[in-house]
């Protein structure tokens, strides 16, 4: 059988319908569940009890006599990977003389297919050495699904005949849109206390591109070996590997989706990355860290120019990333002094609205004490006359972490990093230039002209339905009575989606339609230490140059409505007062209890200010209703609001249950059910039992980024109910019982986690 021969009963072999599909675990610190579903995938279906697959080394097995090098994807329209120059000659080398084939999978999820090019390996190598090297130094792979070609070789060959289009089983596809989700909620979950580790990837290639454990490994262990030379010898590989090759995979996607759309001379600098040798005329020694940094070509080098860098630090191990300088570049240095000194109001503006997490240093070297970002925007404030800038401060503005999360953050730290590099762009130029090009806008906010659509937020209540999983009359009834009473609360026991909702409804009823132009919506948390001063407007003291100063300041309420001055009167704006009970909520809320009943009514305010509640304002605000803090809403405060119940509804749970990747655990919403009977039994009203959300789990939705649904599987549901629904059951036994009931706890256990139906639930 030769080369050609082999690649047709691969193909052959795949789009053979397999009879049961054996899901993958999901691990949740997981970052790479979809590559290991995508290649259980290939392997299940290759595999047969005359020919098992065995693995060889790398991405590469052993099936039916021959060899076949596996490689998948799952984004970019198209198959797309790269590939290190020294794996093709080592593949020709390894796999010269037997029937051989590179198989390129990409998954396109939505549809349910994969595409799949099985090519001969002499055919596929001989065309990968032509595409050239990119800056990297790697030959990237990109085969478009309307195209069978190795789209930047030299030489291919029409790869139509090694082409298969494959439907995937239920099964299959079901596993993997779970992988896919719970990949996209990796790095959140790592965020949360939960007792596991992150495992490595079992896919090499995939590592070779990928920030790993191993890499924080290695990072650690540089600090230790900065003179053992021999060391670095016998470690050489696994650098390149883990270190070096993953470094590149990063810089590169910075290059091509954020620094080349800035500017595209600075993306076309070549020797990004540093190395692990100091240049010490030969003595021997190593770094203790290694980085990779963008830089102004004009200079002709990275240690001269100012940078937009990441770094892995193994002394201080840390990861960071952000705008910094060279070793020799005073020039550089000089012209950012001149632009923040020339334009320093639209510095202190920008800065201002800094991401969070952003850190200072005005020290040379690669030592970094760092202050708060606010700490620059003080001296400015100042006027430079207590601690003026000098034009020899190298200020730098980088974000940091921990680099044992690395391993967490790795799917998405090109988006983090390139994301940071967008906002810090500014000084990089600035520095380039001597010149601030970001100006501060002056005029009036205008919500409909100014502010886009928020084309993510549902555009119809079907639309709100289907995200929400509520029904459309339940979404009716709250649409209806907001417009109605312009004042709501949500008030439900613990885990059913007050706040969540409240959002979500919030967004698609500012939303611009065809009636009113883009409104918006805030939320705020209220806690016990909320007063009237901080709500609406009061006397606060404040140091200026040493002396003490009291001022009138507005507070979170009168500074929002001032920002909505000039919108039009025609646009919707949502105030969500989330935990309105938490706080004396008549006191905070001072003259808007007048002023709901009489909106449209000019009042004077406790300074003398006068003031106006626009008619465009609503407001939703969420109460827990099994909290004991329930009784410091008073009677007035209930007259101004309409109060909705959000009890556990087992219909939203199933809805959600059943969206495709959203169950491995195959929970169903009739054990909750037949929890909350058994909790009923022992006298617990709706208004305190266990909320249907709790299972329903999703990502925070931060930066911008919507929520995403995070499958339920088994370690999760385990989670939810011993260190979530068991607290909470033992607090209700002991409001109702006076004691711990051990037994309704051991029920609940084996009704949510095992069979519901071996439960006694009386009648």
């Amino acid at each position: 059988m030769n080369s050609q021969e082999y690649s047709k009963s691969v193909l052959d072999q795949l789009v053979r319908k397999v009879e049961k599909f054996d899901t993958p675990p999901i691990k949740e610190l997981h970052q790479r569940n979809a590559s290991q579903t995508m290649r259980e995938i290939v392997l299940q279906r290759l595999a047969t009890a005359s020919q098992p697959i065995e693995k060889q080394k790398n991405s590469r097995y052993g099936w039916n006599l021959g060899s076949i090098l596996i490689r998948t994807a799952r984004v970019s329209g198209g198959f797309w990977s790269n590939i290190p120059k020294s794996q093709i000659i080592n593949l020709k080398q390894e796999l010269a003389g037997i029937p051989a084939a590179l198989l390129f999978c990409f998954f396109e999820v939505g549809l349910g297919t994969l595409h799949a090019w099985a090519v001969p390996a002499d055919i596929a190598l001989d065309a990968l050495e032509t595409i050239p090297d990119n800056k990297s130094g790697m030959k990237t792979i990109y085969i478009e699904t309307d195209e069978h070609r190795f789209k930047y070789s030299e030489y291919s060959p029409d790869l139509t005949p090694f082409y298969r289009v494959i439907e995937l089983s239920g099964s299959e596809h079901e596993s993997l849109i779970a992988s896919i989700k719970q990949d996209q909620a990796a790095k959140e979950i790592g965020e949360e206390k939960i007792d596991s580790v992150a495992e490595e990837s079992e896919d090499p290639v995939a590592d070779e591109e990928t920030y790993s454990q191993a890499t924080v490994d290695f990072v650690l262990s540089l600090p230790a070996h900065t003179k053992d030379k021999e060391w670095h010898r016998k470690n050489h590989e696994s650098y390149n590997q883990i270190l070096r090759i993953p470094t590149i995979a990063l810089t590169e996607k910075l290059r091509s989706r954020f620094i080349a759309g800035l500017d595209p001379k600075v993306a076309e600098c070549t020797h990004n990355l540093s190395v692990l040798r100091k240049n010490d005329y030969g003595r021997g020694e190593f770094h203790d860290h290694f980085w990779s940094a963008f830089f102004d070509p004009v200079s002709g080098s990275k240690t001269r120019s100012s940078q937009l860098f990441f770094a892995l630090k193994g002394n201080e191990k840390l990861f960071y990333y952000g705008f910094a300088f060279g070793n020799y570049c005073e020039q550089y240095i000089n012209n950012l002094h001149q632009a923040i000194t020339t334009d320093t109001e639209q510095v202190i503006d920008y800065l201002s609205n800094a991401p969070e997490d952003v850190w200072v240093s005005y020290h040379p070297g690669h030592e970094m004490p760092l202050e708060p970002i606010a700490h620059l925007v003080s001296r400015l404030r100042q006027n430079a006359r207590i601690e003026p800038l000098t034009g020899t401060e190298p200020i730098r503005i980088l974000r940091k972490f921990p680099l044992a999360e690395l391993p967490l953050r790795a799917s998405g730290i090109d988006q983090e990093i390139g994301a940071f590099f967008a906002w810090a762009w500014p000084f990089f130029d600035a520095s380039r230039t001597g010149r601030w090009s970001i100006k501060r806008s002056t005029k009036p906010l205008h919500i409909d002209e100014d502010l886009p659509v928020d084309e993510q937020a549902a555009s119809s209540i079907d639309d709100l339905a289907e995200i929400s999983s509520m029904s459309v009359e339940k979404l009716l009834q709250i649409e209806e009575t907001l417009l109605t009473k312009h004042q709501l609360v949500f008030i439900g026991p613990p885990g059913t989606s007050k706040t969540y909702l409240a959002e979500l409804f919030a967004r698609y009823f500012v939303r611009e339609n065809s009636a009113h132009p883009q409104g918006s919506f805030k939320t705020v948390f209220m806690h016990t230490n909320w007063g009237y001063e901080d709500f609406f407007e009061g006397i606060r003291p404040r140091s200026i140059a040493g002396k003490l100063e009291f001022e009138l300041r507005t507070g979170f309420f009168l500074s929002w409505i001032k920002a909505l001055e000039g919108s039009s009167a025609n646009a919707r704006h949502v105030l969500i007062i989330d935990e309105i009970n938490r706080c004396d909520t008549a006191a905070v809320l001072g003259e808007l209890l007048q002023l709901f009943e009489y909106r449209g009514r000019k009042i004077q305010l406790l300074s003398g200010t006068e003031f106006v509640l626009p008619s465009n304002i609503y407001f939703i605000g969420t109460m827990n209703s099994a909290d004991r803090s329930i009784g410091r809403i008073d009677l007035a405060l209930h007259r101004r609001f309409m109060w909705m119940d959000l009890n556990p509804d087992y219909k939203v749970l199933e809805k959600w249950l059943n969206k495709p990747g959203n169950n491995p655990a195959q929970f169903s919403a009739r054990r909750l059910e037949n929890c909350n009977r058994l909790l009923e039994n022992h006298g617990v009203s709706k208004d305190q039992q266990i909320g249907h959300a709790l299972f329903m789990p999703q990502t925070l939705g931060k930066d911008g980024v919507d929520s995403k649904d995070i499958p339920l599987i088994r370690q999760a549901l385990r989670r939810i109910v011993l260190f979530s629904i068991v607290p909470y059951v033992k607090e209700l036994s002991l409001m109702h019982l006076g004691r711990v009931d051990l037994k309704l706890i051991e029920q609940i256990q084996e009704i949510l986690l095992e069979n519901s139906q071996s439960v006694d639930l009386g009648d």
